[in-house]
């Protein structure tokens, strides 16, 4: 409720003082996950890619609000954004999200993925918990498991935001810097869907895990380490009264 009031007051103009405005340029998914109910996810980038709840995805408590829990039952259980090519840059881009990782049974999985393009992998290499890692298909891609990878503890919330600027790729944990590797090149062009809360490679679309995931986020620009900070703690009330994303998520708030 709270949250609902400010984003009203501040459609409405009233004088709340809000944390600095998230700079959207190259915003081209936001599924903040807060619709509690049906079967879409409503993206309020303004790009009109939007997710579908497919098989046994869940309206839980979330991070911020609502947020969505795919069940590990079976490998079909997912959110499906299809292909558009406002997903697609070449040369820079950020993945951002909120997780907590309950099961792994497979050992691997994906809390986003664009098959053979870009994901957030995670995989138990280290234990106790999960290694978390963005990756980027380029011609300087070898493998996974870099110095970007990050181990997370399970059954917790974390945020990540995986970066890549065109020379490196960069992991921030909780709005914090986890890791960095060297990697040149441009990102790989598909046209295959977006997946969230699961892995939908060719080698390992059996994969399965419980996962719940809010506010996913992804950028055709490399963000700053200061952004990622923002990221992580953003909520579209915190833009100005004429913010597109605020009136948006007034919008899927209503329905």
């Amino acid at each position: 409720m709270k949250r609902w009031a400010m984003g009203l007051a501040l459609l409405l103009g009233v004088g709340i003082h809000a944390a600095q405005a998230l700079d959207t340029k190259g915003l081209v998914l936001y599924l903040p996950l807060d619709e509690g109910t049906g079967k879409v996810a409503n993206d309020i980038s303004g790009t009109g890619n939007h997710g579908a709840l497919t098989g046994d995805v869940q309206w839980v408590t979330g991070k911020h609000g609502k947020a969505a829990m795919v069940s590990d039952a079976a490998a079909g259980n997912m959110i499906v954004v299809k292909h558009h090519a406002s997903l697609q840059a070449k040369g820079a881009l950020t993945l951002a999200a909120w997780a907590k990782v309950d099961t792994a049974p497979d050992s691997h999985v994906s809390i986003i993925t664009k098959a053979d393009t870009w994901m957030i992998h995670v995989s138990n290499w280290q234990g106790p918990g999960l290694e978390w890692e963005p990756l980027y298909w380029t011609p300087d891609f070898v493998a996974w498991q870099t110095k970007a990878s990050k181990n997370v503890p399970m059954k917790e919330w974390h945020h990540i935001v995986g970066v890549f600027d065109g020379t490196n790729v960069i992991n921030y944990i909780d709005g914090k810097e986890a890791g960095r590797v060297a990697q040149k090149g441009e990102v790989k062009v598909s046209t295959v869907d977006v997946v969230i809360g699961r892995d939908s490679r060719g080698c390992c679309a059996a994969r399965k895990s419980t996962m719940t995931v809010d506010d996913v986020m992804v950028f055709t620009r490399a963000v700053t380490a200061a952004e990622a900070g923002e990221i992580m703690n953003y909520t579209p009330t915190a833009v100005e009264p004429s913010g597109k994303l605020a009136a948006m998520w007034a919008q899927v708030k209503s329905q």
